[in-house]
């Protein structure tokens, strides 16, 4: 299950960065390439929902764009073995239901929450979580979305840890003058090593396991000299350039 939606995910970067040079004309809009990641993400992962009908009716997976933080954190918690009674410690109280854990810092909505279906048709179980970032992020934004991230991995409840299984972040990265392999190898072990970075100086970021995949989605010449990163480069339109997709799987720690 996590491997198909992962491998969906990848497959959406490719598709994004196309659609990125036919819709926008300027793969340095970072507002616009992040809008087609995150739709693309979602209708690939809908793709893997294989039965007719409608997507509250079907399938496998229920996805949601746009998903507001405070819904998924209550549906984070784990459902009782029984109904408890009405009281004090009943989970209808705030300080029961999150027991000695925190609510994630940042409010607002994530990019994308994909729920797996259950036999009951109103309640779902939340399954991943999904951030798109576009073109070149700054490390400000990565953290922010990481940190939340591994905040709703480590979510606690009276009634046990949160259900979602994964997170996954989502960004690419262009370098210029990748001329052969050696220096195509070496731009992607430079992402590697700076999110390893971003990752190892937080705290928050070292309570759940973190995969990092860095892989190439285009790579050539600058397709038109009049492209604003190859203005504000200086450069002539026919240097060779490369283009990386990264996907950071967060999942909990052994123990959690």
């Amino acid at each position: 299950m996590e491997d198909e939606i992962i491998k969906k995910l990848k497959e959406s970067m490719f598709t994004s960065h196309m659609d990125s040079f036919r819709f926008l004309q300027d793969e340095s809009m970072p507002i616009g390439a992040e809008y087609l990641l995150t739709v693309n993400a979602a209708k690939a992962i809908d793709e893997l929902n294989k039965d007719p009908g409608t997507p509250f009716t079907s399938g496998v997976y229920q996805i949601f764009l746009e998903h507001k933080t405070a819904k998924l954190e209550s549906r984070c918690k784990p459902r009782p073995s029984r109904r408890p009674l009405m009281s004090k410690k009943s989970w209808l109280y705030p300080r029961e239901v999150y027991g000695p854990g925190k609510r994630v810092s940042r409010r607002g909505r994530v990019d994308i929450a994909v729920y797996k279906k259950s036999r009951n048709p109103i309640i779902h179980d939340p399954l991943c979580v999904i951030e798109c970032k576009g073109f070149n992020p700054v490390k400000k934004y990565i953290l922010r979305d990481l940190k939340r991230n591994s905040e709703l991995l480590n979510l606690k409840f009276t009634t046990g840890v949160s259900k979602l299984s994964f997170t996954a972040f989502m960004a690419f990265h262009s370098f210029r003058k990748a001329i052969n392999d050696s220096d195509k190898n070496k731009n992607k072990e430079k992402i590697k090593k700076r999110y390893k970075k971003y990752i190892r100086h937080e705290p928050i970021l070292n309570k759940v396991s973190q995969d990092i995949n860095v892989f190439t989605v285009e790579e050539g010449y600058f397709p038109r000299p009049d492209d604003p990163y190859v203005q504000e480069y200086e450069l002539d339109g026919n240097e060779d350039y490369q283009l990386v997709g990264v996907i950071v799987i967060s999942k909990k720690s052994d123990g959690l």
